[in-house]
């Protein structure tokens, strides 16, 4: 059974889902929503301090929050998905269907968001249906949909529900099986069905709702340092608040009396007056500002603690540190070992979830309308020969991998030196290639080798005349 931190639905194998069944999980499902609802207000910088109880009348009451989720969100999201993962097949015609799905969906766009909300949320659902003849692909946040899986060792998707608050307040949906979509509303007693819908074939093999997630426990990339980021947002609005008591210390006059015309203020103006009442004892006048002790030392090295726990925590590294950039090549892999760890475990939940769209997409029950998606080529289980290769967004050494270069080269094909080199130097590998095979060809074409050849034969034979 898979642990998670998110809302997770089982049912029996064999347990046909009613309506009641199905309204026990969406309310489940919504009295978490608190969970998703938190997670995105960090990232958009709705941070607890901004909710504390104010203080009182008269004290300094800032509130500043460091958008560190937001930050570890996108460096992540950026480093595994930066660069577009490639897709291929060893068939031209699955590849032009893979392209056309591209064009279509504007796939790199939408396996970036994707990618983004598991970051986020931990984990996020993509739609797949047929609209015009087209294999299309939407996004569904985990706040709107969830997957109902069985109670077997493969855990194998049963029913995927998605569910809304229409304009009038009515809570309305769907929920698929690997045959129909059947919708619903929520009525006086419960669920019940939508008569304004019919039940519909969705024409796909199995359910057209497919999960993808950062991780087993469906935790996002920042999830485990939140607390860390909400102790640095208030360390730091008190660090603020500090500031701003030196900058209205309170004035203190001592041995002078200050007449009421001139001390009205005294809260406001921040001054204390003190003096002896006796008429006959002679004062001595001091004048200057109280201030608080400094915990200036302390609060920097909470500061500054927290900010490396919230990078460690997350295992995102963190690239505005002093002395990334000034660190070389393999210095900078050592320091991004962790993060790569993280993503080569995403990446291998990513492959699977990105199998199962091009599955869905080779295994059609209907024939799509268009001419287009005629004659799949992924079908008959070609799906499983897709090649993905997922390419890390790292600050490239250009010097060093020309050195590299320049002492194996004559071990190493010109390719291969051009897909070590990869994406820093060279946009398109392919066309690159290409190209070099053209300027190879040009050249020997301007050497005229047969000419060449034929002139040493004829030499070869006059000497043997001679002879």
């Amino acid at each position: 059974m898979i642990v998670s931190t998110k809302p997770y639905f089982v049912i029996d194998r064999n347990e046909e889902i009613d309506l009641e069944k199905l309204g026990q999980f969406i309310n489940e499902h919504r009295a978490n929503q608190q969970i998703y609802t938190r997670l995105m207000n960090m990232y958009i910088s709705k941070y607890d301090i901004f909710n504390q109880k104010e203080k009182e009348k008269g004290k300094p009451d800032n509130r500043v929050a460091v958008n560190f989720a937001k930050y570890i969100t996108d460096s992540f999201n950026g480093f595994f998905m930066g660069i577009p993962v490639q897709i291929t097949h060893e068939n031209e015609k699955a590849n032009e269907l893979i392209r056309l799905h591209s064009a279509i969906n504007d796939s790199d766009d939408l396996n970036a968001e994707i990618s983004k909300y598991c970051d986020i949320y931990g984990h996020v659902f993509e739609i797949v249906y047929i609209e015009n003849g087209f294999f299309k692909s939407s996004i569904i946040p985990p706040t709107n949909a969830f997957i109902i899986y069985d109670n077997t060792v493969s855990q194998s998707k049963k029913y995927g529900v998605m569910y809304y608050i229409d304009t009038d307040g009515t809570l309305r949906g769907s929920y698929s099986d690997d045959t129909y979509i059947y919708y619903f509303k929520m009525g006086k007693d419960g669920l019940e069905k939508d008569t304004e819908k019919e039940q519909e074939l969705h024409g796909f093999s199995d359910i057209p709702v497919i999960e993808f997630y950062e991780n087993n426990e469906r935790m996002g990339i920042f999830e485990s340092s939140m607390s860390l980021i909400n102790a640095y947002n208030k360390a730091l609005s008190e660090k603020t608040n500090d500031v701003d008591y030196f900058a209205d210390a309170y004035l203190w006059i001592d041995g002078v009396k200050i007449n009421k015309q001139n001390a009205y203020l005294l809260k406001d103006d921040r001054i204390i007056n003190t003096f002896n009442k006796n008429p006959g004892q002679v004062n001595s006048t001091q004048v200057k500002f109280l201030e608080k002790p400094n915990a200036d030392d302390t609060q920097e090295n909470l500061l500054n603690r927290l900010e490396r726990l919230i990078f460690q925590i997350s295992m995102v590294t963190n690239i505005n540190d002093e002395n990334f950039g000034t660190s070389s090549g393999i210095s900078l892999r050592y320091k991004m070992e962790t993060m790569d760890n993280l993503a080569r475990v995403k990446e291998r939940k990513f492959k699977t979830s990105l199998l199962k769209r091009y599955e869905l997409m080779g295994d059609l029950k209907i024939s799509p309308v268009g001419d287009l998606m005629k004659g799949n080529a992924l079908q008959n289980m070609e799906w499983l020969k897709l090649n993905f290769k997922f390419t890390r967004n790292i600050p490239a050494n250009i010097k060093e991998k020309a050195e590299v270069i320049s002492l194996i080269k004559d071990i190493i094909s010109n390719e291969g030196a051009l897909e070590y080199i990869g994406e820093d130097v060279v946009q398109d590998l392919d066309k690159e290639k290409e190209r070099k095979r053209e300027q190879v060809e040009s050249h020997l074409g301007s050497l005229d080798i047969d000419n060449q050849i034929n002139l040493i034969d004829e030499e070869i034979k006059s000497l043997s005349e001679e002879d």
